[in-house]
């Protein structure tokens, strides 16, 4: 596998570093080193014989890397240390107490001069632990089965778990870097966005000119995303890994999403979970997309792509519901930041309450119990049940 030679976007809250194929060092852009002379790969979703926890997911081993090259970056922009120079061993010398500088002030680093909040400074704390667990994991014999804390005879994890109980405490109390109020959509808001994205799916523009394919193609898949998540409130992961006969079967006359352990977030302890109902009036507009997407040739076999044909990562997903918000509300009318959460603001506990009980029931019920509830609940508040969950 070739390493990319071009100037890689590290993670945003710091800088920019090339990425290069570093003699038998490490391509930063997807490699970390134990040792100058031994590159291996920092993917905790590979269990290792002497590993003492549970693997993590890949998306959650993937975002580790992507913090960690955030180090790197720090390393070689702000403090000048070579790309040749840029090892693990770097980072920890050893797993002495005092070795443990160079994470410490680039959390610092993060805290004065970029002002991140404590809970991403807790974030990065706890990536430090897991490449201080990857990198000393030979050197460690402490038995959880035992009842030790894994790795606590490790000086540099113990120390780092006090820096992150610190930081904990503190985000706790911590008032938020942004205010709120400024990134929460009202429900019918939301509703009225979904509504609007549906207009613009029009073959033609406003004033008659017909629109290309891939225009009304990209129209359709946004309108899907924003519409889905109108009946199916989950995590942006389970739009972004749809994938057609895996986790989005067709049952009946619905689709449904179908999560197995490894497919969100907390499947290592809750297994297999029960279908997500799509409503019936997206399940038209997803069969057309599907038809029309088995017609091109892309990159993943997700539903849902970005533009080049690549797969839709979180970035991508907050970009897309950033953009689109700000445009169809104007920045929810205080005119100082965009929209970031698309999940809607209850007006009332009623409300709350109400939509508490139907996304249980939109779980955990067959589809037409669940359609005969959805009238029910119409009939109640002259709604639709889109208007309720």
């Amino acid at each position: 596998m070739q390493p990319p030679t071009t100037t890689t976007k590290i993670n945003e809250t710091t800088t920019r570093v090339a990425s290069a194929t570093l003699g038998n060092q490490n391509p930063l852009s997807y490699l970390i080193t134990r040792e100058s002379e031994s590159p291996v790969i920092f993917d905790q979703h590979v269990k290792r014989p002497s590993q003492q926890e549970r693997r993590v997911a890949k998306v959650t081993a993937d975002k580790y890397l992507d913090i960690a090259r955030g180090l790197y970056g720090w390393m070689h922009n702000i403090n000048g240390v070579p790309l040749e120079g840029l090892t693990l061993r770097a980072v920890f010398p050893s797993s002495k107490r005092g070795d443990v500088e160079m994470p410490f002030q680039y959390v610092q680093w993060l805290v004065t001069e970029r002002k991140v909040a404590a809970t991403y400074e807790l974030t990065n704390l706890h990536v430090m632990i897991s490449l201080a667990k990857f990198l000393f994991d030979d050197e460690s014999s402490t038995n959880p089965a035992e009842g030790d804390l894994p790795y606590s005879d490790i000086d540099v994890i113990r120390l780092l778990r006090q820096m992150a109980n610190d930081a904990k405490a503190r985000s706790k109390v911590a008032r938020p870097v942004s205010d709120v109020n400024h990134k929460w959509l009202e429900w019918e808001e939301f509703l009225n966005v979904v509504e609007t994205l549906r207009r613009e799916c029009s073959p033609r523009t406003k004033t008659g000119k017909r629109r290309t394919a891939t225009a009304i193609a990209w129209s359709i898949q946004r309108y899907l995303i924003f519409s889905i998540l109108s009946c199916v409130p989950d995590r942006q992961r389970t739009i972004r890994e749809l994938q057609l006969g895996k986790t989005l079967q067709r049952k009946g006359d619905n689709y449904v999403i179908v999560h197995g352990p490894e497919d969100y977030k907390t499947g290592n302890v809750y297994g297999d979970r029960p279908p997500l109902v799509i409503a019936s009036w997206v399940t038209l507009v997803l069969e057309e997309f599907i038809q029309r997407k088995s017609r091109r040739k892309t990159k993943t076999p997700y539903i849902f792509t970005r533009k080049n044909g690549a797969p839709l990562t979180d970035i991508a997903m907050h970009r897309l519901f950033t953009s689109t918000t700000f445009r169809l509300t104007g920045g929810h009318g205080h005119g100082k930041e965009p929209l970031t959460n698309p999940q809607p603001q209850p007006r009332s506990k009623v409300v709350e309450v109400l939509k508490m009980i139907l996304v249980f029931v939109l779980r955990v019920v067959p589809s037409n119990t669940f359609f005969e509830i959805a009238s029910f609940a119409k009939q109640i508040k002259g709604s639709s049940l889109v208007e309720l969950v």
